[in-house]
């Protein structure tokens, strides 16, 4: 379960990050 919330949050951070990068070009 640590390890599924883990990988959870690491698609989470990953989307994050791409929107930014996508709003700022």
């Amino acid at each position: 379960m640590s390890c599924y919330s883990f990988s959870f949050l690491y698609l989470y951070v990953f989307f994050h990050n791409s929107m930014q990068y996508f709003v700022m070009n």
